[in-house]
This record gives structure tokens, C-alpha cells and sequence, in this order.
């Protein structure tokens, strides 16, 4: 979801901008990147637990 996006923009009406609320995602994987000063660069991937 795009937060503060209360005023489309006509010049962009073709872009696929999802404001208001969330969409519903099939997801299995999700990963996070986190990037810092010096080099210091870290990322995990998540999976979804199936027990």
C-alpha cells in the first residue's frame, strides 16, 4: 500500500498504484536488505512455515 497518496496524479493514470488499503498476495518468500555506511550490507529471506 502507498502511504499519503491522496491526490492521483492524471499524468500517471496508467501505473498500477495500490492506495487505501493492502492487496491480497499469494506470497512465499519475503526478504529484507539493509544497507549501511562502510559497507556493512546484511539480508535475510524469509520462507513461509508449513507444519
Amino acid at each position: 500500500m502507498t502511504r499519503n497518496y491522496l491526490d492521483p496524479d492524471p499524468l500517471a493514470a496508467e501505473m498500477d498504484v495500490v492506495h487505501g488499503e493492502s492487496r491480497p498476495m499469494a506470497m512465499e518468500h519475503a526478504i529484507c536488505n539493509a544497507f549501511g555506511f562502510g559497507g556493512v550490507n546484511a539480508s535475510v529471506i524469509f520462507k513461509r512455515f508449513e507444519g
